[in-house]
């Protein structure tokens, strides 16, 4: 595991989009929420060519102002593409649509933001329900949040062969302490992972 402490989120981008950019895999796991919108402008900017596949989703429409992959999607980046859950009115079928896009092997990086309460893609260290699950795959509800929600399981992410974990600002230091100490799930199954990169941002 190497952690890379930086003085703001500007260089925190910066830095991040270089290491992505060095990596020879052309299709990279990602996790929604806001964390990653300057890397990928970035990355954008470079001219550099990724194909991103989204860890989670909210159960809302691609045009809802709060779903992940229009969040991405909007920002207009000719360069990246963007695969993630089709939310359709049976949550099985969208399970198992999206199954049908994962590789069939492991992805070579994972890039995953951490939410305030220590949450990565929607595994919540809180109290959630799963209502369905697929092999690699569930959908669950959270009484802590808005929408009910769809991930990747955490032992498919884990099973990445690079992984980065993203605490990106100032609210996120009571996370990034957290991982530090392995006190929170799912962070805490991350911290012996020796393919591991920790990038922390003020």
């Amino acid at each position: 595991m190497k952690i890379i402490s930086l003085s703001n989120s500007d260089a925190a981008d910066e830095y991040l989009s270089d290491e992505i950019n060095k990596q020879l895999c052309n299709h990279i796991l990602i996790s929604g929420g806001s964390s990653f919108i300057g890397v990928l402008k970035n990355l954008n900017q470079k001219g550099a060519n990724f194909n991103f596949t989204l860890t989670d989703e909210r159960d809302v429409q691609m045009s809802n102002q709060d779903s992940n992959i229009n969040s991405y999607k909007s920002l207009g980046l000719k360069n990246l593409s963007f695969i993630g859950f089709e939310i359709s009115n049976k949550p099985q079928n969208t399970l198992n649509n999206f199954e049908k896009k994962l590789p069939n092997e492991f992805f070579n990086l994972a890039v995953l933001g951490v939410g305030e309460d220590g949450h990565i893609a929607s595994i919540f260290p809180n109290e959630h329900e799963i209502i369905i699950e697929s092999k690699n795959s569930f959908y669950c509800r959270s009484n802590l949040h808005k929408h009910n929600r769809f991930s990747l399981k955490l032992n498919y992410i884990l099973n990445s062969k690079m992984i980065i974990l993203y605490f990106r600002g100032t609210k996120k230091i009571e996370a990034f302490n957290q991982f530090i100490n392995k006190m929170t799930y799912p962070l805490n199954q991350f911290y012996n992972n020796s393919n591991l990169l920790v990038i922390q941002s003020h």
